[in-house]
């Protein structure tokens, strides 16, 4: 099946601050991209659901 995959670099950063914050830290970068997503990544993410 064709899909888009969308890479987000980590820094050590966010791993060195144990896996729960480092978690936290990701899905607040990933809500950070969804809100400002362009609108033709927002349709594709409502294809793939």
């Amino acid at each position: 099946a064709d899909s888009t995959i969308i890479r987000m670099p980590l820094s050590l950063q966010c791993m060195s601050e144990g896996l729960e914050s480092g978690s936290k830290r990701i899905m607040g970068i990933f809500e950070n991209f969804i809100a400002h997503a362009s609108s033709s990544l927002l349709f594709l993410k409502s294809v793939l659901e």
